[in-house]
């Protein structure tokens, strides 16, 4: 769902609010499922990783 009409600004495209995929409802920022249960996504391996220092990085 978007927030705002794209219609009357293609910038607005960018104002997801909620995704809704096989009839499950998510939120758009988090990815937590909002209906028909609520729950939160399960930890990702890209974001939880933190990156090791490069050579002469501080």
């Amino acid at each position: 769902m978007l927030d705002q009409d794209p219609l009357a600004n293609i910038r607005n495209t960018n104002t997801l609010s909620q995704v809704m995929v096989n009839g499950r409802l998510y939120d758009a920022n988090t990815l937590n499922e909002v209906y028909p249960r609520e729950r939160k996504l399960p930890a990702q391996p890209w974001a939880y990783k933190v990156p090791s220092p490069r050579a002469g990085m501080r």
